[in-house]
C-alpha cells in the first residue's frame, strides 16, 4: 500500500484525478473504501457455505471452495489489472482471508480496529 496514490489509482481507474480527491478527502479512506466494496461484493458469495457449515471440516471444505475451489474469485471478477506485487498481492489476500474467516465465525465477537497495533 505505500506504493499507493491518488495519481496511480485514478490512472489505474480511468478515472480524472479530481474525482479521486473530491470524493475521498484522503488516500486511506479511498483505500479502505476499496477493501469495503471488495468485501461486499465478495462475502455474499461466500459466507452461506461456510454458515451452512455443521462441523470443522465443513468450514475448511468451504474455505478451500472459496479460495481454490469451484466458487473461487478469478482474476477477471477483479475487473481490472495487477497494481501489487506478487507479494504485496500475498499480504493482502491474507489480511482480507483472515478477517473474512474470522468475521464469519465470530458474528458475536467483532474484530476491535487498532487491537492489534
Amino acid at each position: 500500500m505505500h506504493a499507493a496514490s491518488y495519481r496511480r489509482i485514478a490512472a489505474q481507474a480511468d478515472v480524472p484525478l479530481g474525482s479521486t480527491t473530491y470524493y475521498f478527502s484522503d488516500l486511506e479512506t479511498l483505500i479502505v473504501n476499496a477493501f469495503e466494496t471488495l468485501r461486499d461484493a465478495l462475502e455474499p458469495r461466500y459466507a452461506d457455505p461456510v454458515c451452512k457449515a455443521q462441523n470443522p471440516a465443513d468450514v475448511v471444505d468451504a474455505l478451500v471452495a472459496a479460495t481454490c475451489g469451484p466458487t473461487a474469485p478469478t482474476f477477471d471478477d477483479s475487473g481490472s489489472s495487477p497494481l501489487l506485487s506478487d507479494d504485496s498481492a500475498r499480504a493482502v489476500d491474507a489480511l482480507m482471508w483472515g478477517w473474512w474467516s474470522y468475521r464469519a465465525l465470530h458474528a458475536d465477537r467483532p474484530l476491535v480496529c487498532g487491537v492489534t497495533d
